[in-house]
């Protein structure tokens, strides 16, 4: 997970799908991070649409925070005039 933070918040979903992959049973192998994401390798499958909706929204939940963050943090652009 260190590599995570090196990479910065374009990864920083990917731990969380693994995380609540794991809590449903499911073996995470490896995790590639790339820059503007990443994959990861799981042993088995979802048992339902509800677990494989609950994997999607739990990075998006992330990604949505994390950019809200960055808006909220970033100062205004300039007014023309």
């Amino acid at each position: 997970m260190s590599r995570n933070a090196s990479l910065g918040p374009a990864s920083s979903p990917l731990p969380l799908h693994a995380l609540v992959t794991r809590r449903s049973g499911i073996e995470i192998e490896e995790i590639d991070l790339w820059l503007l994401g990443g994959v990861s390798k799981m042993r088995g499958e979802a048992h339902a649409l509800e677990d494989e909706l609950r994997y999607a929204v739990a990075g998006a939940a992330v990604t949505l925070g994390v950019f809200g963050a960055l808006a909220l943090a970033l100062p205004p652009p300039p007014q023309p005039g």
